[in-house]
């Protein structure tokens, strides 16, 4: 009987190890998605004559991460398709040389369409897991995600030729999100002495890029506000699978 149940422990334990990895699966769609369409915008914008090639390679490592994630999930539909057209999208824009600048928009506002309906399908799926996840998990999750939101609005407002067609967030929610983060930063710094470190170096540099991100006028786009947020957001997402690692008994 005791032979018993422990093998029933360990099986419930597993298929909570394995729901935990999913749930975080998920997560990373949603940022990582918003991170790609982000260095996108920052690579292909044609106001950058010679664009950073460090961007590029951001770009190609956000889309991998969706990919690996999409068939770790079991390449359910609609995700795979979405990704295969974001791939095709990608690629499009990389074989247009910069004199064809003026058929960036397009593509990338395909691309910010895809990334809506990525990260729409993870969150409806998030929200049909039943099982109560940490508070602690659940406030990483949301601190990488606003900060994805808010670098990719930026991006998207600093973009050049495409009006009102890139419009991202109102500024009462840009508002929001910051007082948000704010927040987050200070409950997550008191929930655990061993996320002070990594936090305050997000904190740091978000605080550093904030007046950019904030402004109503943001003007040309900035590698460094791209290089800080997305470094903290991919920083937080760790922090986040690391608490979601269930203990054993």
């Amino acid at each position: 009987m005791r032979l018993a149940g422990l093998l029933l422990l360990g099986w419930l334990y597993a298929l909570s190890a394995c729901a935990d990895e999913q749930a975080q699966h998920l997560h990373e769609i949603r940022t990582r998605s918003a991170l790609l369409c982000s260095s996108a915008l920052l690579y292909f914008n044609p106001a950058h004559k010679e664009p950073d090639s460090r961007v590029l390679a951001a770009s190609y490592d956000s889309l991998n991460l969706l990919a690996t994630r999409t068939v770790q999930l079991g390449q359910p539909e609609p995700m795979a398709t979405h990704l295969g057209d974001m791939q095709r999208l990608f690629k499009d824009l990389e074989r247009l040389p910069r004199q064809e600048a003026a058929s960036y928009p397009l593509l990338l506002q395909q691309m910010l369409r895809l990334q809506r309906a990525m990260a729409a399908w993870a969150t409806a799926q998030l929200r049909r897991d039943e099982r109560a996840v940490g508070s602690l998990t659940q406030a990483l999750r949301q601190q990488s995600l606003d900060m994805a939101h808010l670098l990719l609005d930026y991006q998207a407002r600093s973009y050049p030729l495409a009006g009102e067609a890139f419009a991202w967030l109102a500024a009462s929610e840009r508002q929001a999100l910051d007082q948000r983060l704010n927040q987050g930063f200070v409950s997550l710094r008191a929930s655990d002495a061993a996320l002070s470190e990594p936090l305050d170096a997000a904190r740091k540099g978000y605080r550093f890029v904030r007046t950019r991100i904030l402004a109503s006028t943001v003007g040309q786009s900035s590698g460094g506000v791209e290089f800080y947020l997305a470094r903290s957001v991919i920083d937080i997402d760790e922090l986040a699978a690391q608490a979601d690692v269930p203990m054993a008994e």
